[in-house]
């Protein structure tokens, strides 16, 4: 992740994300539905906390539609992943 690479500002969105997503698990593509909290948000991407273990170019299908003002979004690409305390994950997302 660079500093300031940002194309859109962010604003704070405290949200619970119910998703789903294509993986690769042993050799296996499978599908997982998993839950995670979001943290901000623009009309580019999201950032959010997972405590499955997304990768960089992981598509996720938002159960529900996620909006915000002006932010209507029901598919985003992982961007970047890091792994933090407590077995989560800090994701940022783009809005596709």
């Amino acid at each position: 992740m660079k500093n300031n690479a940002r194309e859109f500002t962010r604003t704070s969105f405290v949200s619970t994300i119910l998703y789903s997503a294509p993986v690769m698990d042993m050799r296996k593509l499978r599908k997982i539905h998993a839950r995670a909290v979001s943290i901000d948000i623009s009309i580019g991407g999201m950032g959010m906390v997972a405590e499955y273990p997304l990768e960089k170019g992981h598509v996720l299908v938002f159960d529900d539609e996620v909006r915000s003002e002006w932010i209507v979004a029901r598919t985003a690409v992982v961007q970047w992943a890091l792994q933090i305390p407590d077995e989560k994950y800090r994701v940022g997302l783009k809005f596709v």
